[in-house]
């Protein structure tokens, strides 16, 4: 029996209306489960959403301390790089994004080892991803509440060994990061 290895999802206002955000949600507790070694999240506006929908705390065992709520972006990038996780954040420098990053960055400032999160400014970025150590979700969505709830979004869920280690060599060739 093969594995897919590829998955798209159109998400249109009719159409996979809730796909991204499943995805998204797995793809997080996957991290819980194993934490990459490198996550490399690369968004030109990237806003602190909802990403793990707890709120009947069907996810407690992935973390005791996990509270009965919907998890944001933030806290769940938080947690990982408390596991562990080194973070690569790559946005453009807009208000809105660079303020996500700050509280991110301010949040973890002298309590997690150096190196545990890098911010990469460019204003020139158009590139989306979220890429780990097993798998690469790339496409047109931005990680914003429009990118995953409301925008016509196309994105490609890669899981496929060599096609994501191909992308984590590119992402870390251009934002840095491990491998």
């Amino acid at each position: 029996m093969s594995q897919i290895t590829t998955r798209q999802i159109l998400r249109t206002s009719s159409a996979s209306r809730n796909e991204i955000r499943e995805v998204l949600q797995g793809l997080f507790v996957r991290e819980f489960l194993k934490p990459s070694r490198c996550l490399w999240l690369v968004s030109p506006w990237v806003r602190d959403i909802e990403v793990l929908d707890n709120q009947t705390a069907a996810f407690r065992s992935l973390d005791p301390e996990l509270s009965p709520t919907r998890l944001r972006l933030s806290d769940v990038l938080r947690r990982l790089m408390n596991r562990g996780t080194r973070l690569v954040l790559a946005t453009r420098s807009e208000p809105e994004s660079v303020r996500f990053c700050k509280a991110l960055h301010d949040s973890v400032v002298g309590r997690l080892p150096s190196g545990s999160l890098t911010l990469f400014k460019r204003d020139v970025l158009h590139a989306k991803g979220l890429i780990g150590d097993d798998f690469g979700l790339t496409g047109s969505m931005n990680f914003t509440y429009s990118g995953i709830e409301i925008q016509t979004e196309l994105v490609t869920l890669q899981r496929d060994p060599a096609q994501v280690a191909s992308l984590r060599v590119s992402f870390h060739r251009e934002y840095g990061g491990v491998l």
